[in-house]
């Protein structure tokens, strides 16, 4: 069986589609709280990069300076009293490297900045100073070969 249109069933289906209703009632305004909400959205975006930059700027212009690395070069006395008291290094060469040599640095820099060795204080301040790194490099210029 075929189903068959009327004409006035299609008049009808015309007339509904040409006659406008009102549903776009408050479409105007909700359009406008639409852009309001984006705007809001893109502002709240924007404050945040704002003070993502402002945190960055201040860490690093703190910061930067943990990059940087001060050395100095003075004069080092390896003296016997502090390396080596017993003279084991004649029967033993590796007393050579347990040496104490950051109090053999802590030593040549209070010498260079005028502290007297007496001072336990200011010797503690002077050992401060003294990288953790001074036992590897004074180990190592202590190692060398003597040449005659």
């Amino acid at each position: 069986m075929s189903h068959v249109t009327t004409g006035s069933r299609m008049a009808d289906v015309a007339s509904v589609s040409a006659r406008p209703e009102r549903r776009d009632i408050g479409l105007r305004r909700r359009y406008a709280a639409e852009r309001r909400f984006r705007l809001y959205g893109m502002a709240a975006v924007g404050f945040g990069l704002l003070f993502l930059f402002l945190l960055l700027t201040s860490v690093i212009s703190k910061g930067y300076t943990a990059f940087q690395q001060t050395m100095i070069t003075i004069p080092v006395e390896f003296s016997e009293q502090v390396i080596d008291k017993d003279n084991a290094r004649a029967t033993n060469p590796q007393k050579l490297m347990t040496a104490n040599y950051p109090v053999v640095a802590r030593d040549a820099l209070a010498k260079v900045l005028g502290v007297d060795e007496g001072d336990r204080a200011a010797m503690r301040e002077v050992g401060g100073m003294v990288s953790d790194s001074v036992r590897v490099q004074l180990r190592a210029t202590s190692s060398w070969p003597i040449l005659r």
